[in-house]
């Protein structure tokens, strides 16, 4: 077996081992030694990164007591090798499942609520069994970072069978001899075989960056200790941009936003005025017809486009109204009650390609094609 330096000191980040073994597998090498401070992935946590050698390490697994390091290339059995850590992802790593179960303990001690799924990749998310309001989560938030400001002492526990089942801890799956509890007094004890920090006052800052509703329950987007930081400086950078660009302080920004969206609004509906009344201009001057109507107008967005096809459908048999798209092509409507607009619609798509649908009096889509082009379908 392996001997595991990481399960007796978390912040050991280079070491000297022998190569035991080293075996072509998928992804490359399979690098066994006689010890490694290298933890593979487990918990929900990632597997450690760094080197061996000089050589990236690219996965770390684990199977019968033995931990594999995936490389690129082969390392000569019997060779004492070097092995170095990426500091920075095992640290972002330690304070995000330390952080995590400060989290998941609180949710428990509050609202009763069990941690069903924990991944920490490009986004961390702690998802719940049951669903939980934006104000529980603002006041679980508070109280794990009174955890992370008490420093509290991280311990690392293996109880046997008969004193775990008498331990008040959040998951028991599999109970036997031998299994790993972290407890954080008066916080959290939960089954996990993952590294963690010595001190809950390590993980910084534990922030919830966002939350849904998810299988019944709730998915919580988190960030502790310097993705926290990071998350809050990019942030805070948006909200600078924006106060800049409104012209109004800072703390004032969301006030900025409502009044430019009020103004937005205002302007969207003298447009839409102006815009009727065009197309009614525009419409008087054509003739009657029962063969159909096939008109193109420059800029018109997707709302004139429909208003323009059922103005215009009370002229003709049908109206179909395009304006360009700018790569060539045309965004349509189609209007109608004496044939079946969805069957026209469906027509262009077969000749011209394109997509888009609606029902048997008014369709909306775009076609890659020309005027000429469009002009042969409609009336062929």
């Amino acid at each position: 077996m392996t001997k595991k330096l990481y399960e007796n000191n978390v912040y050991q980040f280079e070491f000297c081992a022998d190569v035991v073994s080293c075996e072509p597998e998928e992804g490359g090498y399979g690098v066994v030694l006689t010890e490694t401070a290298f933890a593979p992935e487990g918990g929900g946590q990632k597997a450690d990164g760094g080197t061996l050698d000089g050589l990236p390490v690219g996965d770390v697994r684990e199977e019968n007591g033995q931990i594999r390091h995936i490389l690129a290339a082969p390392l000569p059995v019997g060779k004492c090798v070097r092995g170095v850590l990426d500091a920075e992802r095992r640290m972002r790593h330690l304070q995000h499942h330390t952080g995590e179960h400060i989290l998941s303990g609180t949710l428990h001690r509050l609202f009763g609520a069990e941690n069903v799924g924990f991944h920490l990749g490009h986004e961390v998310t702690l998802d719940t069994d049951i669903p939980l309001s934006a104000e529980e989560l603002k006041r679980a938030e508070e109280e794990a970072n009174l955890a992370v400001l008490r420093n509290l002492e991280v311990q690392i526990l293996h109880p046997s069978a008969a004193e775990l089942a008498s331990m008040a801890v959040r998951s028991k799956i599999g109970v036997r001899e031998g299994i790993r509890v972290v407890l954080i007094p008066g916080v959290d004890a939960c089954v996990c075989c993952a590294p963690h920090l010595s001190h809950t006052g390590e993980v910084g800052v534990i922030k919830i960056t966002d939350f849904m509703p998810y299988k019944g329950g709730t998915r919580i987007f988190i960030r502790c200790g310097r993705d926290a930081w990071r998350d809050y400086e990019e942030k805070q950078q948006i909200l600078f941009r924006i106060s800049r660009a409104l012209s109004v302080p800072v703390m004032e920004a969301d006030r900025g936003v409502e009044r430019l969206m009020a103004e937005a609004d205002a302007l969207r509906g003298r447009l839409a005025v102006s815009e009727e009344a065009l197309c009614r201009a525009r419409l008087a001057a054509l003739p009657e017809t029962d063969v159909g109507l096939c008109l193109f107008y420059d800029g018109l967005d997707p709302r004139a486009l429909r208003k323009y096809a059922e103005l215009a459908s009370s002229l003709s048999s049908f109206a179909a109204v395009f304006t360009p798209d700018g790569t060539g092509g045309h965004r349509y409507a189609l209007a109608g009650r004496k044939r079946d607009m969805r069957a026209l619609s469906a027509r262009l798509h077969e000749k011209l390609g394109g997509r888009g649908g609606g029902n048997a009096v008014l369709a909306q889509g775009s076609v890659p094609a020309g005027e000429e082009e469009i002009r042969r379908v409609l009336f062929s």
